[in-house]
């Protein structure tokens, strides 16, 4: 195995110059010639998912919508800012995975309360079986219940120093990839999408999987480039909500509006309308009142009174 030819005084010095590149004016394939150079030789573990995997790919979009299309990845001419994994005029596949990607990918796409938001939930396609070779960034890794036996086994017959070297590069990269980027500042996403690319490149890794941002790393995003998800990425159903409030732990209150009975060959989804949803929520509406109108003619639960990650774990 080739080993980081650089000292440890090097790395911290690219790195220091890597984090003191400004970024209004810096452009992205000089970031990923600068970031190369530092993760020559670095070892970066990949991870995969398995068609039926438990915990659905779940997609959001703020208002009511009846087709997959206009659920799937925006037209390139509508992106029109950069994003944590995506250029500007980039059709990527965002989606949130794992035990609260629902509530995830509410909190990703901003919702707030009276939003109605339209989800789509999907899996890897039966036909492929299994989407493999996604890198994790922004120490997802941390989340998975495989985690610590892959790290392990990544080390094995690895000298201390190569290690040493290797744990350095990957705590910045994962944190620096976290980041919390201020609205009217994207531009600094220019670096976490010069990592991504990085990898994405090489035609070796199908997609990027890290810590939801807005959701402070209670799930997990997963990115693909659209020719990606188009063939690996199958809808299998979708649900209307509005949003009704919130308590202090985080968790939504919703109406459910509709469900789907099916979605046809042509991406159209045939909803079922709901007045009522979920027999067991009348603890949840209980312990609402007071707090929140109670409208009588609909049922109304909480999902998630807490996030589930850290206690559930994902197994891939």
């Amino acid at each position: 195995m080739k080993e980081i030819s650089l000292s440890i005084c090097e790395l911290k010095k690219l790195i220091e110059d890597f984090n003191s590149v400004d970024t209004k004016s810096a452009s992205i394939s000089e970031l990923i010639d600068k970031f190369n150079y530092i993760k020559e030789n670095f070892i970066q573990t990949t991870y995969g998912l398995n068609s039926g995997t438990k915990g659905k790919i779940c997609r959001a979009r703020i208002g009511e919508f009846s087709s997959v299309t206009e659920l799937w990845c925006p037209p390139s001419d509508r992106v029109t800012k950069y994003g944590r994994v995506n250029d500007i005029n980039e059709s990527v596949f965002y989606g949130c995975f794992g035990s609260n990607a629902q509530l995830g990918s509410i909190e990703e796409v901003g919702g707030q309360v009276g939003d109605i938001v339209t989800q789509l939930f999907c899996e890897i396609s039966p036909e492929k079986k299994q989407l493999v070779d996604l890198i994790s960034l922004g120490h997802a890794e941390k989340l998975f219940t495989c985690y610590q036996d892959i790290r392990e086994k990544q080390y094995e017959n690895i000298n201390k120093d190569q290690v040493t070297k290797n744990e350095l590069i990957k705590t910045w990269l994962n944190d620096s990839f976290v980041k919390k980027i201020n609205k009217g500042n994207e531009h600094e996403y220019k670096k976490t999408i010069a990592f991504s690319q990085s990898f994405l490149r090489t035609n070796f890794y199908k997609g990027t999987l890290f810590p939801s941002v807005a959701s402070i790393g209670h799930c997990i995003n997963i990115v693909l480039p659209k020719a990606i998800a188009d063939d690996y990425v199958t809808p299998i159903s979708a649900r209307m909500v509005k949003i009704i409030g919130r308590n202090e732990a985080g968790a939504f209150l919703f109406q459910y509006l509709k469900e789907s009975l099916s979605i046809n060959s042509s991406g159209e989804i045939l909803w079922k309308e709901l007045s009522k949803f979920n027999e067991d929520a009348n603890q949840a509406i209980a312990a609402a009142k007071g707090k929140i109108k109670i409208n009588e003619n609909i049922t109304i639960c909480f999902e998630g009174d807490k996030y589930l990650i850290h206690q559930s774990g994902i197994s891939l």
